[in-house]
């Protein structure tokens, strides 16, 4: 072809050649002789020029072919769809620093697309005196990004926004990968100002901020995103992954992996009032640096509703508040969140100060208060805030220079909740190894550590049930008879003497009999019973797939309750699956873990590294209210789960985690 290109080009002058009928797909070659007339047989040499062409007309296809286009775009107000068949490894637009790799800021309308292309450099638009939006400028318009790649956007000189800025915009990326992308100012990857802003199955990594939010900052506007993965993105100051600021935002089934705020609040997310929404999303290994709170998350100011989340494993470094969360003068509301193994000077799992935070239906369990300098290691589970019908396990508090308390709790308000084998580490002088300085009512400690410094502090507690003897209106001091204590099932046994005796102005239990103490009202045993069974089979590249559920209900109402894979291969699909029924049957190299017959959910992607084969991966399920309604599935019914995924260097093709036994509610 190319010779043929040659031949003729050598016969006929070039521009003799014109289409003799409307021509709406237009093809672009970086190897064609120039200009070219955008055909498939003699295609454009440049993108810029197609654009510009008088018979490219809004609604036009763009066909860019594989190759480098050192070129900096503006569509000039025309709606144009450019498409990459090779993808974005192949066909690369690499923007020089005088301008946004590609400017959308003249009214381009809602057909706007920009399919399968690496978007790199720019050194984007000047907007007052900041330079802005490195790889993608979107101003008064809307923008449509799928498949997109974008690394390295910003050339250390964009303020906001390296590889992505939209204002007053309509903006929606799916599929996409963003890395190694810096802004000197906010939103190491994107900056969003006043836009309406969607995503999906898009991956932010190894983005970094000199400001607040290393994968992006939402200023003002609206936002909805599901399955996303943010991981290894750095912020100088606030939201080391994201920042909500007075944004009205929806973030769903996502993962916020790794992410470190330097010396500002939120490690993992950052909420600046407005109104946010969190559900199914996952926060592990997360990082406040020196000088911020809430390592996980972080809310100042702000109204939030976070659902079926898990805050796993993320440190508040340097004697700082709220390993997993941290609230101040916030309103907001915690439920079926799971905070586990977080670390923080004060409140390791949580840190409230101010406002209005409730916790409820919440797992507390393994997190550490610890001050090593001017702190108190106090609240080793919670600190401050309200927490309903939660449980606190295993949570410690250590005291630092200044003495510590409350290894479950300490200065909050406790309503029907269980606190299990938490500690104070009296050598230390902490004390109060459940809970110190709350108010606890309807709720039951025992087995803390040790049991004689089990409460500390000012303290005012009623109908409660503690293994010390608290004095009080209608406490008591008995084994509360739990079902399995040494396994952490805090259900009651019919023969709990904690059945049916809390405060009788409180609400009834849902079997319309009085109050029982602890988080689990009798006659529930069995439902919301949750375990991890049977073997995972290695993959490939060596790694052992990983499965876990967060601290929600599986409530065939409540529909926040979350089934989750991780260390899997990255980029391959896979799919939950389940029954109601064990099995333990060699199936394609690994063990099948439910029995047939299964039900398969929808394939879905597992994310993680944009290039290379690694275990970066990770899956997600949120048992919705319309799930279980659409799998035939009612309360009280037991099901198993296990995930499959493509593993094409395995001799069978598959990988397969361990399995999930949950019993549902109502």
């Amino acid at each position: 072809m190319r010779i043929l290109r040659l031949c003729l080009a050598s016969s006929f002058p070039l521009a003799s050649f014109s289409p003799v009928f409307a021509q709406s797909t237009w093809y672009v070659d970086d190897n064609a002789i120039p200009p070219g007339i955008g055909s498939f047989a003699f295609p454009y040499a440049s993108i810029q020029y197609a654009i510009d062409q008088s018979t490219t007309l809004a609604g036009d296809k763009l066909v860019v072919l594989a190759g480098t286009y050192a070129e900096n775009l503006d569509f000039h107000g025309k709606t144009l769809r450019l498409q990459a068949p090779a993808g974005p490894s192949a066909t690369v637009i690499v923007g020089a620093p005088t301008a946004p790799t590609v400017r959308i800021a003249s009214g381009e309308g809602a057909g706007m697309q920009l399919e399968s292309f690496k978007i790199t450099g720019g050194g984007g638009e000047l907007v007052g005196s900041s330079q802005v939006g490195g790889g993608v400028y979107v101003s008064g318009s809307s923008a449509t990004l799928i498949g997109c790649t974008f690394d390295q956007c910003g050339s250390g000189v964009v303020e906001l926004g390296g590889a992505l800025f939209a204002d007053a915009s309509t903006v929606f990326l799916s599929g996409c990968t963003l890395t190694n992308n810096a802004a000197i100012g906010d939103g190491g990857a994107c900056y969003f100002a006043n836009s309406d802003v969607r995503m999906n199955s898009t991956g932010f990594t190894a983005n970094t901020s000199a400001g607040s939010g290393g994968a992006w900052l939402a200023s003002g506007g609206h936002f909805l995103a599901d399955t996303l993965t943010l991981r290894d993105n750095t912020a100088a100051n606030d939201g080391g992954a994201f920042v909500f600021d007075g944004a009205a935002a929806t973030l769903l089934s996502s993962f916020v992996l790794d992410n470190e705020a330097s010396y500002g609040n939120g490690g993992g997310g950052a909420l600046r009032g407005g109104t946010t929404t969190l559900a199914g999303v996952f926060f592990d290994g997360n990082v406040a640096r020196d000088g911020g709170d809430g390592a996980g998350l972080a809310a100042v100011g702000a109204q939030f509703a976070v659902s079926g989340c898990s805050f796993t494993d993320n440190l508040a470094d340097n004697d700082h508040r709220g390993g997993g969360v941290y609230g101040e003068n916030s309103t907001g509301t915690f439920f079926g969140v799971e905070l586990r193994g977080n670390f923080a000077d004060d409140g390791g799992g949580a840190y409230v100060d101010g406002g209005s935070i409730e916790f409820v239906e919440c797992l507390f369990a393994n997190n550490v208060a610890q001050s090593f300098q001017a702190g108190t290691g106090s609240g080793g589970g919670l600190r401050g805030g309200t927490a309903r019908r939660c449980v606190f396990h295993a949570n410690h508090s250590i005291s630092g220079p200044s003495a510590g308390s409350g290894g479950g709790a300490r200065g909050s308000t406790l309503d029907h909740c269980t606190l299990v084998a938490n500690t104070a580490d009296v050598a230390s002088g902490s004390d109060g190894s459940a809970f110190a300085d709350c108010v606890v009512t309807n709720s039951i400690a025992w087995g803390n550590l040790p049991p004689a410094n089990e409460v500390a502090g000012a303290n005012l507690v009623t109908y409660t049930d503690t293994q010390s003897g608290v004095v009080g209106t209608g406490n008591l001091s008995a084994h509360p008879l739990f079902v399995d204590q040494v396994n952490g099932d805090f259900h009651l046994l019919a023969s709990s003497p904690c059945i049916d005796v809390g405060d009788p102005a409180s609400v009834l239990d849902p079997n319309g009999s009085l109050p029982d103490l602890g988080a689990f009202p009798f006659g529930q045993a069995n439902c919301g019973a949750k375990l991890v069974y049977c073997n995972p089979k290695t993959n490939s590249q060596g790694c052992v797939p990983t499965i876990a559920f967060n601290a929600a209900s599986p409530s065939v109402t409540g529909g926040q309750f979350v089934i989750s894979a991780g260390n899997v291969l990255n980029k391959k699909p896979g799919l939950l699956f389940h029954g109601s029924g064990l099995s333990g049957a060699p199936f394609q190299g690994g063990t099948l873990c439910v029995a047939p017959p299964l039900t398969r959910t929808a394939i879905q992607a597992s994310g993680g590294s944009p290039s290379g084969v690694d275990c970066s991966g990770s899956y997600a399920f949120q048992w919705t209210q319309s799930y279980f309604a659409s799998a035939g599935i009612g309360a009280g019914v037991e099901v198993f789960a296990q995930f499959w995924s493509r593993d094409a260097a395995s001799p069978s093709h598959t990988g397969l985690t361990a399995a999930v036994r949950f019993v549902t509610c109502p």
